[in-house]
């Protein structure tokens, strides 16, 4: 379906196979609102066939004029109101997953999915968001598979709070390793720059950047006569 909408100069291209259902917008200069169906295979294969340049739709009658620089096509159309209606999502639905989280689900559950047209209702994988948690599941009446995938943001969030309470662990651990550390001798400054490099090695969210080291004059033991 082919919808223009003057107010806000915009065409928006629906597809839907009351299986796939896909629906994109894009800018365009539009003189007339109105919206009908075109053959969907025969126009995009004509349109990804044409140069790179401007195109101008038009209605004429019980047909779509397609003009472009190098030619003019029709396109036989048939009302809008014949085109099935996507499915409308409830209001405030939103859930947020990664992608490779995604297809891991997928892969999980497609295969329990039915192959038969007869089982229509059977061959997709039905997606359920319920308390931050988004479920996949598919069956084909005999075998049913079922994955559970977390709210993207919810487990960034858990995981940014987990990290953040390793990192504060680790600089008390890493002050009291200090604290330690300047109460030892060493033989040398190199000895010494060589122990702090080597705790601050040791840490994964800390380091040192500036080392000062205090050089101790010997204390030599005085002769009795």
């Amino acid at each position: 379906m082919l919808e223009a909408e003057a107010k806000t100069n915009t065409v928006t291209l629906t597809g839907f196979d009351r299986k796939l259902g896909i629906r994109c917008r894009c800018e365009a200069q539009v003189e007339h609102s109105g919206k009908l169906t075109v053959p969907a295979h025969l126009f995009a294969g004509l349109v990804s066939q044409l140069a790179d340049e401007l195109l101008t739709l038009e209605v004429e009658e019980e047909s779509l004029i397609l003009t472009q620089p190098s030619g003019r096509y029709t396109f036989e159309i048939q009302s809008a109101d014949e085109f099935p209606t996507l499915p409308k999502l409830e209001a405030n639905t939103s859930l947020t997953v990664g992608a490779a989280d995604l297809v891991k689900g997928l892969d999980t559950t497609i295969g329990a999915a039915s192959n038969e047209e007869t089982k229509l209702t059977l061959t997709g994988v039905r997606l359920t968001s319920e308390n931050n948690t988004l479920e996949l599941a598919a069956t084909n009446g005999t075998l049913m598979a079922v994955a559970k995938l977390d709210n993207y943001q919810t487990r960034k969030q858990a995981t940014i709070k987990k990290i953040d309470k390793q990192v504060e662990k680790q600089l008390e651990n890493a002050l009291a390793s200090l604290r330690k550390l300047s109460k030892q001798e060493f033989a040398c400054i190199a000895d010494a720059e060589i122990a702090i490099k080597m705790l601050s090695d040791s840490w994964k969210y800390h380091q040192i950047k500036e080392i000062k080291c205090q050089e101790k004059a010997s204390q030599k033991p005085t002769d009795k006569t």
